[in-house]
């Protein structure tokens, strides 16, 4: 996840879930979006190994 997150930041991220087509335009019911307020990416992220290809991410409202 972190090949493309890494070159990112929060404001550019939107989380979508609860559905079964997952884009911001579905109009599932379920569909939850939250925006992006912090984006941890691993401290030893090494973008030509790929070593340590993991980011987390916050959003500003939990799920419930």
């Amino acid at each position: 996840m972190s090949l493309f997150i890494f070159r990112l930041s929060a404001t550019d991220l939107i989380v979508v879930a609860g559905v079964l087509i997952n884009t911001v335009d579905s109009s599932e019911e379920t569909k939850v979006v939250r925006d992006v307020t912090e984006l941890y990416v691993h401290e030893q992220y090494n973008d030509v190994t790929i070593i340590n290809d993991i980011a987390l991410i916050k959003v500003g409202i939990t799920f419930k």
